[in-house]
């Protein structure tokens, strides 16, 4: 029913949005210039991922 691709980005925005839900907790309780980095790294990475993966079709 889904393909290989479909099924990276489905594991790609799960592990995205799981990873951005921790971040913005711990942001909550620690606020640092270090957590913003990684929320931005995140975002840029999934967004990499998905424009090659949909490159790769």
């Amino acid at each position: 029913m889904f393909t290989l691709n479909d099924r990276l980005a489905m594991y790609g925005a799960l592990c995205f949005i799981s990873t951005s839900l921790l971040l913005l907790q711990w942001l909550e309780t620690s606020c640092s210039p270090l957590t913003l980095l990684a929320l931005v790294a995140s975002a840029a990475g999934f967004g990499f991922e998905r424009g090659f993966l949909s490159a790769a079709d």
